[in-house]
Order: structure tokens, then sequence, then C-alpha cells
């Protein structure tokens, strides 16, 4: 799973681009709410911008914007193109809503992401009755316009990207003051899945520097922990995924598996057992230098994908980090020991929200 879920990958087939990216607080916006306003902003500015190619991307707390151009282009003119943006047109709220529905749609129908959203949303105590596109194709323009002005009254998170770096144009910290609720586990049934998946999610205030490494550590690659519990297992999962992100509102760390309906338990068992270790600092010397690895090549293969990392400086930058801790990543990785893992796991939140999900 990426840290984000796209309307599609944009297409880098052209030489040396520089990719405009834009974050936006999307605070107080239902799932319909957040998803219609994205695609109809990617529609209005890759219009007055004259840009084919396109992205729109939501995280936990914001609404994201990536635009691709084959030529420098000045912050000036997205800045324009953003003041330009007034009453709703009609014709594109229709176009937009519908293709809104149809990305909820196609969310619920993956369960991994629908689950996600769903642990992000209900740990604020918000309704998880938001995966029903028909909910989306009936929100009244009136409703959306009043969102959209909301919206439009915000100075985005802006940062430009290409092959050479990033430049950071506005950086304004999102500032959410919001309330979690209890830990939760919940039973889903679903008739859109034969398997059994298993999610087990936290908000974390991690740093970042040592969520990106723990990411490497849990998830990345076939050494990661929670994966090698698997490849040790090959028949007890089909799907298997583990990572930390950072969002506007709070970095997350989840465990996520899909198998058998009547191997979830043991699936359970073993996710139950790897949090427990972890939170008891059962970690090696031999498990921090192979993430440390990881680690960096995952930044240096960053490097070479503007689109990605500017979607990831602008979420530091939201949280409230600079773009020089940013640069400085792999020298801040390097720095760490076993103990500043074992500290990180030892204060982390108990887990919000455990998810089971079973065919109907």
């Amino acid at each position: 799973l990426s840290d984000d879920q796209s309307d599609r990958p944009v297409a880098q087939s052209v030489q040396s681009p520089q990719v405009v990216t834009l974050l936006l607080s999307s605070k107080n916006l239902s799932l319909p709410q957040k998803v219609l306003a994205g695609h109809y902003l990617r529609e209005q500015l890759a219009l007055r911008l004259d840009c084919p190619l396109s992205e729109v991307w939501w995280v936990w707390g914001g609404i994201g914007l990536s635009f691709v151009f084959e030529r420098a282009v000045h912050h000036r003119l997205v800045a324009a193109a953003w003041q330009q943006i007034g009453q709703v047109s009609t014709n594109s709220f229709r176009r937009c809503r519908s293709r809104a529905a149809e990305t909820i749609r196609q969310w619920s129908q993956q369960v991994a992401p629908m689950l996600l959203w769903r642990a992000r949303f209900s740990c604020l105590g918000h309704s998880e009755q938001d995966w029903d596109e028909t909910k989306t194709l009936g929100l009244p323009i009136s409703d959306f316009e009043e969102s959209l002005r909301d919206l439009l009254t915000q100075t985005p998170v802006t940062v430009l990207s290409d092959e050479g770096g990033d430049q950071v144009i506005g950086a304004p910290k999102f500032r959410h003051h919001l309330l979690f609720v209890k830990a939760q586990r919940r039973e889903v049934r679903l008739q859109t899945t034969r398997r059994g998946h298993w999610l087990s999610w936290t908000a974390t205030s991690l740093r970042a520097p040592l969520g990106y490494l723990i990411h490497s550590l849990i998830g990345q690659g076939l050494t990661g922990l929670w994966i090698g519990i698997f490849r040790e297992k090959p028949p007890l999962a089909y799907e298997v995924s583990a990572s930390w992100h950072l969002h506007p509102i709070s970095g997350e760390v989840y465990l996520y598996a899909a198998g058998k309906p009547e191997d979830l338990p043991l699936i359970q068992s073993e996710g139950r057992r790897l949090i427990d270790a972890l939170r008891r600092g059962v970690i090696t010397s031999q498990d921090l230098e192979r993430a440390k690895q990881l680690a960096l090549n995952r930044w240096v293969l960053l490097q070479s994908h503007p689109v990605e990392r500017g979607k990831m400086v602008s979420a530091w930058l939201a949280a409230g980090y600079r773009l020089e801790e940013f640069r400085s990543l792999p020298e801040t990785i390097l720095s760490f020991g076993v103990a500043d893992l074992k500290q990180a796991f030892k204060t982390a939140p108990i887990v919000f929200s455990e998810y089971t999900v079973l065919p109907e």
C-alpha cells in the first residue's frame, strides 16, 4: 500500500519534469466531500494551467494535487490559477461527483485501503457510512459550494520539485486539534471478498525520521519483520503489508494481512505477538542495520521520482517539519541506535483499531 490513495498514477514520460505539489487541509470534511473536492480542484487547476499530466491524492487530513510540466513553471502562475477558481461549474461538479463516487466504490472493493480509511475516520468518532457511493452521488451542489469556499480560503502547502531537488513556496502548518476515541476491535462482514483480512492500526506521534526507519524495519522488502513471518509460512497469507506513514493529522503504523478465513486466527495471533515483541524492545542490531540499509535505498530511489518526493515533502511540511530535516534524513537515520528504536516502541500508543474481515 502506498501512503496515499491516488486517483491515478502520473505518467512520468517527460524529460526532467517540474512538479508542482499542493496540499490542503481537509479538516471537517466527510470522506465524500473530501474526494469530490479533490477531483474538482484537480480538473479546474489543470484546465487553467494547461497541464495534461496531473494527479489528485488523499491523505489523512489532507487533499493533495500534483501537476507535472515539461518546462519550468513560475509558482505565481499556480497561485493565480488558484485565485481564479470561483463560482462552481455545474457541469464540472456533476462530472467530478461521479468520479468521486467511482473512487469510493473502488476503494471499498479493495479491502486494505477501505480498512485504513475506516480506522482513520473511526478513531476520531466519525461515521463509517461514507463508504456508500450513492451518498456521494447525492451530495447537493449547495453543500459543495460551501466546502469549496472554505478550501479556497486556505494557503496550500506548495512545493516545486525536479530531479535537482525541492523548493518550498508555502509551508503553513496544519493545525488539527483532535480528540482520539478509545481503542476498538471490530469485525466486518463483506460480500465482496472470499478471503479473511486483518488490520492492526494505530495513530502515533513518533518523530518522522524514526517512523521512516520503522517502516523499513517492519514492512520494507522481503526482510521486514512482519513480512518475514509469512515468508516462513507461505500458505498462511496471500497478501501482507506493514508500514509507517506521516499524515498532516498524525503518523500511523499498521500491520495488514489477507488469507483464508480459517487461517485468520493464526494471522491475528502472529500480529499480536509481533506487536508485543516490539513493545518489549525485542530488536537486534542485525534488524537495525538491515532496516537502515533498506531505508537509505528507498531514499535514493525517491530522489529520481519528483512526484512522489513532492508528496512526501508536502506531508512533512504540513506536519510541522522543515525542509532541512527532510534533506538530512539519511544522516539522521544512520545516527539511530537500537536503544532509540526500543524507546520509540516502548512509548508508542496502544492499538487504536483492530479490524477482522470475513466473507458474508
